[in-house]
């Protein structure tokens, strides 16, 4: 299954694509997410694996209250018609520990 979508909420800023990359890690898909630059509260993110851990990672999106120590969360997730390539992001499952990260931050996803 791949999927891509739209995530709402505290997105930029606060380390979401990381969250959400190594989230999808631990569950075994890849994945991406960029941010929008016309709107600080929506990433564009795309899935790819199996259907049932697409399923669970977009149902804990959504009802985790933060995904992550900097207060990271999602208020609704829009479905896409078009599939995005995980490549074609920012931020993907295979770049992420390339990219600098801040070390006093915790994952909750």
């Amino acid at each position: 299954m791949k999927v891509s979508f739209y995530v709402y909420g505290r997105v930029q800023a606060v380390m979401f694509r990381k969250t959400f990359c190594y989230g999808a890690i631990a569950r075994k898909l890849e994945a991406g997410a960029t941010n929008d630059r016309s709107n600080k509260e929506r990433v564009l993110c795309s899935v790819a694996g199996d259907r049932d851990n697409i399923e669970l990672f977009l149902d804990e999106l959504q009802s985790l209250a933060t995904l992550n120590s900097w207060g990271a969360s999602v208020t609704n997730i829009e479905m896409l018609d078009v599939f995005t390539e995980v490549s074609r992001h920012e931020i993907t499952t295979l770049n992420v520990d390339h990219k600098p990260r801040t070390q006093d931050i915790e994952f909750f996803l």
